[in-house]
């Protein structure tokens, strides 16, 4: 099965790379 993932950033504190790379690590594909 594929998994997509969903990361958002909406303080400055927040870091979408760290994000995508956790979900990445989890094994989805798909990342928005």
């Amino acid at each position: 099965m594929t998994k997509i993932g969903y990361a958002r950033v909406s303080t400055i504190d927040q870091d979408f790379e760290i994000q995508q790379q956790r979900l990445y690590a989890q094994g989805c594909v798909i990342v928005r």
